[in-house]
């Protein structure tokens, strides 16, 4: 395995083990408010349930934008090393 691998790997298992966290902290918490809330399960599951696919959904998409900004970091980066007049002559024009 190579070391770019290696740390993209790295990278993905934090992204997954910071969404798990924050899943399971989010959706104990939405369970145990909306259980002290009411005294119908039914209630409670429903609102578990829910409250799981939207921050499921909020994480994935956090993430997408994390990703995204970081590749065009890089990008940009790259594209400064290879010709750096136009980044020059870009700030001047700011």
């Amino acid at each position: 395995m190579t070391r770019t691998h290696e740390h993209a790997t790295s990278y993905r298992l934090e992204g997954i083990s910071f969404g798990l966290a924050d899943g399971l902290i989010m959706s104990l918490g939405l369970i145990i408010g909306v259980a002290e809330a009411t005294i119908d399960p039914r209630l409670v599951i429903i609102a578990g349930v829910i409250g799981g696919f939207a921050n499921a959904f909020g994480n994935s998409i956090g993430f997408y934008i994390s990703q995204s900004q970081r590749e065009c970091y890089k990008f940009t980066r790259l594209l400064s090393m290879e010709h750096p007049q136009m980044c020059t002559q870009r700030r001047r024009s700011t």
